[in-house]
């Protein structure tokens, strides 16, 4: 009998900087989601600790990840979501 995987393991075929930015990733991923998910300002101490982190990610998953909690790159950067005027 033949064993079939059910799963594809394509972690093996990512570089070490890869593997290490998906594990950065899935790590600061909860708690951004405490601190940026339907909120609208960010205290200035936990944006300077994101920005140390996020660094370290590449430009487009940094911007995947605030997209997934309401933010824009431009709103993140000021510090908190600009209202617009209707």
């Amino acid at each position: 009998m033949v064993d079939v995987p059910t799963t594809s393991d394509d972690s093996k075929y990512l570089t070490a900087d890869e593997k290490l930015e998906a594990q950065l990733s899935d790590q600061i991923e909860p708690y951004l989601f405490a601190s940026l998910f339907q909120s609208h300002v960010l205290p200035v101490r936990l944006k300077i600790l994101y920005d140390t982190v996020l660094d370290k990610l590449s430009f487009k998953k940094k911007l995947a990840l605030l997209k997934t909690f309401g933010w824009t790159l431009e709103d993140y950067e000021r510090g908190y979501i600009k209202e617009v005027a209707s």
